[in-house]
C-alpha cells in the first residue's frame, strides 16, 4: 500500500530541463502553499494504522523532519511540527542523514528542534 507523502514539492520554474549551475534555482515553498497541501491530505480522512502488536495508533502519514536546522529556522521547525499534530499527524522521521550531506555545523539540530518542541507539550 503506498502511503500519503507529507513532501511537497514546487513545480520547476524552468520547464522540464534539469537544473544546471546557470539556471534559476526554484525556490522554497511558500507557507500558504504548504498547508494547503497538509490541508488538501488531512481532509483525505487520515487514516491510522495499529503498530506491531502494540495498543499504539500511528497516522499513515508521517513527518520527515530530516533537513530541519539546516533548511528552516528552529521556530519554523516547531511551527511545522505543531500544524502537523495539529492536523492527526502524529509520527516523526527524524533521520537526517540521508537527504543532504552532513555538515558539521548543523548536525544534530533535527534531534535538538524535535526534543525542544516535545519538552514544550504536556
Amino acid at each position: 500500500m503506498a502511503m500519503p507523502s507529507f513532501a511537497v514539492t514546487s513545480p520547476p520554474s524552468h520547464g522540464t530541463t534539469l537544473w544546471a549551475p546557470h539556471a534559476r534555482r526554484p525556490q522554497r515553498p511558500h507557507k500558504r502553499h504548504v498547508r494547503s497541501q497538509v490541508r488538501a491530505v488531512a481532509q483525505a480522512q487520515l487514516q491510522y494504522q495499529k503498530l506491531g502488536d502494540s495498543d499504539l495508533l500511528i497516522s499513515e502519514v508521517t513527518l520527515g523532519t530530516m533537513t530541519f536546522g539546516e533548511q528552516n529556522t528552529e521556530k519554523e521547525a516547531h511551527d511545522i511540527i505543531a500544524y502537523s499534530f495539529d492536523q492527526g499527524v502524529n509520527i516523526l522521521d527524524t533521520a537526517e542523514i540521508y537527504p543532504v550531506p552532513m555538515n558539521k555545523e548543523t548536525q544534530g539540530r533535527t534531534d535538538l528542534y524535535n526534543g525542544r518542541w516535545m519538552q514544550s507539550k504536556p
